[in-house]
């Protein structure tokens, strides 16, 4: 992520949310946080989350403790990682 995208992300949690975001170099990355059933795909939706053109519809979301994982794109079976595999922060992120 980019610090403009970073920065987005902050107008959008704070003023749409109501949700304070963590400081950059707090940011857990590399890992899963969860799970969660996909049901459909849309190309529209209400949702503040989509950007379209096509979009997941996601339920039972289910919080997991953070596991290291390398990620892939699309779907792929992920196995546990040792917690070195997340990537360094960008220099931006450091305080």
């Amino acid at each position: 992520m980019t610090r403009a995208e970073y920065d987005d992300a902050k107008g959008f949690m704070k003023h749409v949310i109501g949700i304070e975001r963590p400081p950059a170099i707090e940011l857990m990355r590399g890992g899963i946080i969860g799970s969660v059933e996909v049901v459909d795909v849309v190309a529209d939706s209400d949702s503040l989350w989509f950007c379209g053109p096509r979009g997941l519809v996601l339920k039972d979301p289910l919080p997991h403790e953070f596991v290291p994982a390398a990620g892939a794109l699309g779907y792929f079976r992920w196995v546990a990682a040792s917690a070195f595999v997340a990537p360094a922060p960008a220099r931006w992120m450091l305080r």
